[in-house]
């Protein structure tokens, strides 16, 4: 007699996936801790969103979205400024979102409704206007700059882990 084991999935995961609107000039900072060393890492906060980077492979990953000849020809067609809808300065403890960016995550950017749109992993970016892409292109460009500096190699064991 033989019996047949059947996985068990827990009923109390969830898979989240996140959309951030981006139009008109980021605001952003940079934090870095270390020389290269495993335990290095870029912080780039920019608006309510902080992005953890830990080696060089995740920075290009990241990076490719904005950077590539594609998405310069999708932002092309953007306006040049535009104030999204429903946008309220007043607004009272918006959410924050925390992405520790792993260079396992694939990045493609594609025209969609209300802009461009880049998608990392579970993260899509909707770029409303040519400021908020030229923006990004100015921090990745900056990330990558700062990931020769800062991150190590390429952790590949980091990545086969998930």
């Amino acid at each position: 007699m033989s019996t047949i084991q059947h996985e068990t999935v827990s009923p109390l995961r969830q898979l989240v996936r996140i959309t951030i609107h981006l139009a008109g000039k980021p605001e952003f900072s940079f934090s870095t801790h270390g020389d290269g060393s495993p335990d290095s890492q870029i912080t780039l906060a920019c608006g309510q969103t902080l992005i953890f980077l830990k080696d060089r492979f995740a920075a290009r990953t990241y990076a490719a979205a904005w950077l590539t000849r594609n998405a310069q020809l999708l932002a092309d067609r953007l306006p040049a400024e535009r104030r999204l809808q429903g946008e309220d300065d007043r607004a009272i403890d918006p959410p924050t979102v925390a992405i520790s960016a792993i260079g396992r995550d694939k990045a493609f950017v594609r025209p969609g409704p209300g802009g461009l749109h880049a998608t990392i992993g579970r993260v899509t970016w909707i770029c409303h206007d040519q400021a908020a892409f030229a923006g990004q292109q100015h921090i990745w460009r900056t990330v990558l700059a700062l990931s020769e500096i800062v991150l190590p190699d390429n952790d590949w064991s980091r990545i086969s882990q998930r």
